[in-house]
């Protein structure tokens, strides 16, 4: 029925409502919630590891994997990966993140601050300041006073801050990089910054409310690539869990 309301006919929406059952299992959560966070990571993200809309079954299916394997290697469950997914992959797809890297921001940011609630926040919200999105933040009723809006002199003002070593355009100087390569260039000279370069990084990246959350993702950079990786290799893991239980 779930599946039925956002346009799928009944053939479909079986098949997507069987991977729904397997995914409430495997990540122990609710129905109502395996459906919401299936729904909203598949219309956020309409291509994943090379599934596009045609594929739909296939890339729901894909979601669940991911989710799953993270939530049993890594230092969040998969409760915690569905929800801050559902409150930020529009915004992290928006700043050209794959699921992946997406799933790599959220469970990184979540091992210090263990609150995926507040994670999925601070990734929306990361996001979106380093496009500039000053009208997307009063939306989302956060504090812009002093906001950079010019994405340009958001560029100059992290190359400065990182002694020219991090440019959040690509070599083109016209595309901005993903959420995800950003972060992990700034992580790989944060703690040879000062403490005064690292609060004002902090405070143009993240603002004044959300500091400590992006500070907990820099200082754990290198897992970065860890869930990266594990993300895209997760193949089956949903399945193969669920023929366990």
């Amino acid at each position: 029925e779930e599946w039925g309301k956002i346009g799928f006919d009944l053939d479909m929406s079986e098949q997507l409502a069987q991977i729904t059952a397997i995914f409430e299992k495997t990540a122990e959560i609710s129905n109502e919630k395996a459906n919401s966070t299936l729904i909203s990571i598949a219309q956020a993200f309409p291509e994943i590891d090379g599934l596009g809309e045609d594929d739909y079954v296939e890339r729901v299916e894909a979601i669940g994997d991911k989710i799953n394997k993270i939530g049993n290697e890594f230092a969040i469950d998969s409760e915690g990966v569905s929800d801050a997914l559902s409150k930020s992959s529009a915004a992290l797809r928006m700043a050209n993140n794959d699921l992946d890297e997406s799933i790599a921001i959220v469970t990184t940011a979540n091992k210090i601050f263990q609150n995926p609630d507040e994670v999925g926040n601070m990734s929306k919200i990361l996001s979106a300041r380093l496009r500039g999105q000053k009208g997307e933040l009063e939306e989302l009723n956060e504090n812009t006073d002093g906001m950079i809006e010019s994405v340009s002199k958001i560029q100059t003002q992290i190359l400065n801050l990182t002694n020219n070593k991090v440019n959040i355009f690509e070599s083109d100087n016209e595309t901005l990089k993903s959420t995800y390569e950003i972060i992990k260039e700034i992580g790989t000279v944060y703690n040879s910054l000062s403490d005064k370069d690292q609060a004002e990084l902090l405070e143009i990246i993240g603002g004044k409310q959300r500091m400590s959350a992006v500070a907990s993702l820099l200082l754990n950079y290198e897992e970065l690539e860890k869930v990266k990786e594990a993300s895209m290799n997760a193949d089956s893991s949903m399945q193969q869990e669920y023929n366990k239980y």
